[in-house]
């Protein structure tokens, strides 16, 4: 059998049970390796150790339930490319799931937010270099209201940043009209390019940088104050600490060559970065050629729309990190289409 990323590995039982015998297709791949037209074509072929940490918290009355989950998890992973050379990687992925229903499923709710990176290894297991970095976000709800759907388009500038969002074709969704079984995704991937533009920026470049870039995005809300005479603090006021500590913990990330990434993924419980930091950090790419540097993937389809598919940007031929994140998407999504789409086509 083929040891594909597998968290089961090692169980014989379990793993029968979830992974067929692939050792045909395999030699089909292998006979038509040399050919224009290929039989098979094979994605990922590699095995997987994994150490996870997880968190649940679930609340449930007769009318409301909340369910949220969050994991940790290191991937050590060895992969097996098209001409069975073994490269080894670390996989950190920390995953966000979050689900919500009311009133017996009237109102349904289902968010999953992820962020992972692919760092090279020596056989030694020592981190190599600088490499990719991905977030994605997938929200799934029955019914979504005009301001709701204003609400995402904010936000979904801070993520983007203004220059890609201004290149979305919103047609029919350019005005806000009730929708039913909405499924809003995005991803950005970021380049090992990238990775490096930012390490040129230092620490007071950061904050120029950040003080002008927050004049550029529509910030949460001030809450209403209760004391009128008071003066109401706007966001980047009250959150002054957090974009502190998120503005030096990024200059000390983009300097560590061996801890950056594992440090980039701690940021998402700074709240600040949270909130601006994908925008932030496309901002600092050079704008005249971001398609070199980053990567974007969005789509918000619901039922009796027309949907909107819309990408940004190229990634390498052959990256190993987009093989990863589709065999990891069609374990944890056995429902969906396991046939290659568009994109996993590039690969």
């Amino acid at each position: 059998k083929l040891e594909i990323l597998n968290p089961f590995l090692g169980d014989k039982d379990l793993q029968d049970l979830l992974i067929s015998d692939l050792t045909e297709a395999e030699d089909l791949f292998k006979a038509d390796k040399n050919k224009e037209i290929k039989r098979v074509q094979r994605v990922f072929k590699g095995m997987n150790h994994y150490v996870r940490e997880s968190s649940n918290i679930k609340l449930g009355f007769n009318l409301i339930l909340f369910d949220q989950e969050t994991s940790y998890t290191e991937n050590y992973i060895t992969h097996y490319d098209n001409n069975e050379k073994q490269r080894k990687y670390y996989n950190p992925i920390y995953t966000e799931v979050e689900e919500r229903k009311l009133l017996f499923g009237f109102s349904k709710y289902d968010k999953t937010f992820s962020a992972s990176a692919l760092v090279p290894m020596n056989d030694q297991g020592e981190v190599q270099s600088l490499s990719e970095y991905g977030t994605s976000l997938d929200i799934r709800e029955k019914r979504v209201w005009p301001w709701e759907q204003k609400q995402s388009k904010i936000e979904l500038t801070r993520a983007f940043g203004p220059e890609i969002f201004s290149y979305i074709p919103f047609d029919e969704w350019e005005k806000e009209k009730k929708k039913y079984n909405t499924k809003f995704f995005y991803q950005i991937y970021f380049h090992k390019s990238a990775l490096e533009a930012w390490s040129k920026y230092s620490l007071e470049a950061l904050k120029d940088h950040l003080t002008q870039y927050l004049t550029s995005i529509p910030l949460p809300p001030t809450p209403k104050s209760n004391y009128g005479h008071y003066k109401r603090r706007t966001w980047d006021e009250r959150l002054k600490l957090s974009i502190d500590r998120m503005t030096q913990k990024l200059y000390d990330t983009f300097q560590s060559q061996e801890k950056s990434i594992v440090d980039l993924l701690e940021l998402r419980e700074n709240r600040a970065f949270a909130t601006i930091g994908n925008g932030f950090l496309i901002s600092l790419l050079d704008q005249n050629n971001l398609h070199d540097h980053v990567f974007v993937n969005f789509r918000w389809d619901a039922r009796n729309s027309k949907g909107i598919y819309f990408t940004f940007g190229t990634i390498p031929k052959g990256s190993s990190f987009k093989k990863l994140e589709y065999v990891q998407s069609t374990l944890n999504n056995p429902s969906d289409n396991l046939g290659l789409n568009e994109i996993e086509r590039r690969f």
